[in-house]
């Protein structure tokens, strides 16, 4: 087995800006709606190839521009091509403390990404107190050691 393959190394980024895309309408306008966020938030992670685990924090504006925050474990299986492009796949699980919401969450979590920088697209199914959405983010690899 190669050491690539143990997964000893970690890496951490930055991760800024994002988006939702509201499909539905519990919170807003009917037939949903697009906002941006300020976003900003950092997440630890093995590095390498296969399955990899880290966690992640990120302070953001909600949807009513209140100041939220979300902490959650992630693990993800992540598969790199020459060493440039990459596509991982997994869940996250934590707590999330918004507006209209505080308590237990857990969602999938995608990443396409080239080099040092990727977007990350995760879905949240429609609650009792928010909407169902797609949202997504830049993160922004700085350093792995």
């Amino acid at each position: 087995m190669a050491k690539d393959d143990l997964q000893e190394r970690w890496q951490l980024s930055l991760l800024a800006g994002g988006f939702s895309e509201h499909l539905t309408e519990s919170q807003e306008p009917p037939k949903g709606y697009k906002e941006y966020h300020e976003a900003i938030g950092l997440h630890l992670e093995q590095a390498g190839n296969g399955f990899v685990f880290g966690g992640l924090g990120m302070y953001f504006m909600d949807s009513f521009d209140e100041e939220s925050c979300l902490s959650a474990a992630t693990v993800k299986w992540k598969h790199t091509w020459q060493n440039e492009v990459f596509l991982s796949a997994g869940l996250g699980a934590g707590y999330v403390d918004t507006s209209y919401y505080s308590g237990m969450i857990a969602a999938p979590i995608f990443s396409l990404g080239y080099q040092r920088i990727s977007l990350d697209m995760s879905y949240v199914p429609k609650t009792n107190s928010s909407d169902e959405v797609v949202m997504g983010l830049v993160s922004w690899k700085l350093f792995e050691w």
